[in-house]
């Protein structure tokens, strides 16, 4: 399943999500070592520094040791000292959690006393100057160390770690918004692409039969009113087909009247030469009309197939042929193909295909065989072909590579549209190509059935 059939919101599907799993790698990572690391009196980092930190502010001298505690500060961690070490006289044991963290500075500063404050909302901890207690918001760890000459150094975290650690979950949470974001990008492009992509698939049936259901209206209302508009069109379509069949058929019958009345007229011609041109013509007339019928009625509809063995048909046709003075030649007809096609419909192709081949091309050949999934039939004819430009043209209505319109050549070009239509619509292919320096191979390829014994 594709995101989209559009390779440019697939790529931009792709590079959001790629941007927001390198932002939550980089931003978490951040942040979790910041946590774990940097900053906090209870990271192992810090706690070895506290320890020297205590080590050396006592080896200095009062002046000294205001200079060197402005040079351990940090953005993320700040020492500083109260006159004396507090009094603890509650005997409240401390949390499960925070044991780990009393444990560890104790292995640190060994016997030095020290207290560990928690704080929290509405909770109170010691004042930094002068050691009174006061309400503060804010859940975090405050550590308290004495010093040899009795005041404490105070370790806790700095205002800017604080702000650092909530920009820091900001940007996870923003990265959850853009994850949420890309999921609704995605799930917007497939409710919209999977409507448009079975739409597609509807109007490609719907140009080859007329007769095809109706397109599913499902899907965002914009998808679902363009289905609505297909569907409505497709019933002008079938509505303007059908009275332009009618029309035709009225016209081709009335035509026939005339030809008749004409034809016996034409036996009252006492020129024998003249008599035959002038049956001539009008066998053509006749002809041209039944061809243009037949196109323009048969595309509104399929026929119903069954399963025939075409190996038997074609040799049929091309036996019949042979008997009328056709040159046709049976070149390697495998036997028993069997295949779903109209039989009627397909001895008219074969018919007009050969007849083609012998009359444009000098002699026609003829084959069938079968492979893994088709049954193929190949006529082809000794001719000197024609122009690569004209190839890709050959089986459009009403064109001829030469524009006369003679008595030799004669037709009006709807040969082998007529036999493309009828191969398609016994759900077969059609397709014409030819060698360099050869005549044309056109070749009807139809979906095998399994062979039977016969």
């Amino acid at each position: 399943m594709t995101l989209s059939r559009g390779a440019g919101m697939t790529a931009l599907i792709v590079i959001l999500a790629v941007l927001i799993a390198m932002q939550m790698l980089i931003v978490g990572g951040g942040y979790l070592r910041r946590v774990s690391e940097l900053g906090h009196p209870a990271s192992a980092p810090i706690i070895d520094q506290t320890a020297a930190a205590v080590r050396h502010i006592e080896a200095l001298s009062g002046d000294q040791r205001a200079a060197a505690l402005e040079a351990m500060n940090s953005p993320f961690i700040r020492f500083s000292i109260i006159d004396s070490f507090p009094e603890d006289t509650s005997s409240t044991p401390p949390l499960p959690e925070y044991r780990p963290v009393i444990q560890a500075y104790r292995q640190a500063l060994g016997d030095r006393p020290f207290r560990i404050y928690i704080t929290a909302e509405n909770n109170r901890r010691l004042d930094r100057r002068t050691g009174p207690i006061r309400r503060y918001a804010r859940r975090q760890v405050m550590i308290v160390i004495r010093l040899n000459d009795g005041t404490a150094l105070v370790v806790e975290p700095d205002r800017q770690y604080r702000r650092q650690m909530a920009m820091g979950l900001f940007a996870i949470l923003s990265s959850i918004v853009g994850i949420t974001l890309l999921a609704a990008l995605v799930w917007a492009s497939l409710a919209t692409t999977r409507p448009l992509a079975r739409m597609a698939e509807d109007a490609e049936r719907l140009a080859g039969d007329l007769n095809a259901p109706s397109m599913v209206e499902a899907g965002p209302k914009p998808v679902r009113n363009l289905a609505r508009a297909l569907n409505a069109m497709r019933g002008d379509i079938r509505k303007l087909v059908s009275e332009r069949t009618v029309t035709l058929a009225a016209i081709a019958h009335d035509y026939r009247t005339y030809l008749t009345r004409l034809r016996l007229r034409v036996e009252f011609i006492e020129d024998q030469c003249q008599r035959e041109r002038a049956i001539r013509d009008l066998d053509e007339m006749t002809g041209l009309i039944d061809d243009t019928l037949l196109f323009a009625g048969q595309g509104a509809s399929g026929v119903q197939t069954e399963e025939l063995n075409i190996s038997a048909i074609v040799t049929s046709v091309a036996e019949n042929l042979q008997e009328a003075e056709r040159e046709v030649a049976l070149d390697g007809i495998e036997p028993d193909v069997l295949a779903k096609v109209h039989e009627l419909s397909l001895r008219r192709v074969l018919i007009n295909l050969l007849e083609n081949a012998d009359k444009y091309g000098h002699k026609a050949h003829v084959s069938v065989q079968r492979t893994d999934s088709e049954a193929v039939i190949t006529v082809s004819d000794e001719g000197k072909g024609v122009r690569s430009e004209d190839l890709a043209r050959l089986m459009e209505p009403f064109y001829r590579p030469d524009a006369s319109r003679s008595r030799d050549t004669g037709g009006a070009g709807l040969g082998l549209a007529i036999a493309k239509m009828l191969v398609e619509g016994m759900g077969g292919r059609m397709l014409l190509f030819q060698e360099e320096g050869n005549g044309l191979i056109i070749e009807l390829r139809f979906a095998v059935c399994i062979a039977a014994d016969i």
